[in-house]
């Protein structure tokens, strides 16, 4: 059978063809728990995010409070990115980006109350 130019002998079929079950299943175990971390990681950022925002809030100490929103930015930046990796469709998603736009509301609260009046 003739190869493509990307070296491939059949390019319509999965690219799991022809591997051993054991292997498949393995490798599907693999990916599914690879994605229950990212969900993880992505829900520990999300609680980083609001400690670092309930901090900013209560603290009298106008430098401390800046240095907390930074971390929440930061932390809120980081599932930003990796949220786009992410099926639209899966509800987890859907959970995690009204979380975070709820963060996003709160930061901007916080940051107007640090503007001077006047």
């Amino acid at each position: 059978m003739p190869k493509d130019i990307n070296g491939w002998q059949n390019i319509t079929a999965p690219p799991w063809t022809g591997v051993p079950a054991a292997l498949t299943s393995e490798l599907h175990r693999a990916l599914q728990r690879a994605r229950q971390l990212g969900l993880e990681f992505l829900n520990t950022e999300l609680d980083l995010a609001e400690a670092f925002l309930d901090l900013a809030e209560t603290t009298g100490n106008a430098a401390s409070c800046r240095r907390n929103m930074l971390n929440a930015v930061k932390a809120l930046d980081a599932i930003a990115r990796f949220l786009e990796h992410l099926s639209p469709e899966l509800p987890q998603r859907r959970m995690l980006a009204h979380r975070t736009a709820g963060l996003r509301a709160r930061l901007m609260a916080c940051g107007s109350r640090l503007q001077p009046n006047g």
